[in-house]
C-alpha cells in the first residue's frame, strides 16, 4: 500500500507525514498522531509492513480520541496488529510487496 499524504477521520483531514524520526519528536515511537494539529507522523526508518501497521495504529487511536472510548494502549495495539493482519491476509487493503 502506498501511505498516503491525507486521510479523512470523522470528517478532518490528517495530514500523514513520512520523515527519519531519530532525531525529531517521538523518537522512541515508530508513529505519533496529534490530534490538534490534524497530523500523523510515521518513521521512515521501518519497513514498509511496519509503516502500515503504524498507520492502522494511528487511526485507531484517533477513532479512540475523537469517540472517547477511553481504550488502553495495550488495546489499541491489540487491535492494529489484529486488523492489519486481517486486512493484509485477505488482500483486502494491503497489498502484498513482492
Amino acid at each position: 500500500m502506498t501511505i498516503p499524504t491525507t486521510l479523512k477521520i470523522f470528517g478532518y483531514t490528517y495530514k500523514v507525514i513520512l520523515e527519519d524520526r531519530r532525531n525529531k519528536r517521538g523518537v522512541d515511537n515508530p508513529a505519533t498522531a496529534e490530534t490538534r494539529y490534524h497530523s500523523i507522523w510515521i518513521d521512515t526508518n521501518q519497513c514498509q509492513e511496519e509503516r502500515e501497521n503504524s498507520l492502522l495504529h494511528e487511526i485507531i487511536e484517533e477513532i479512540n480520541y475523537h469517540l472517547e472510548f477511553k481504550l488502553e494502549h495495550s488495546t489499541i495495539m491489540a487491535l492494529g496488529t489484529v486488523f492489519y493482519q486481517i486486512l493484509k491476509d485477505n488482500n483486502l487493503c494491503f497489498r502484498r510487496v513482492k
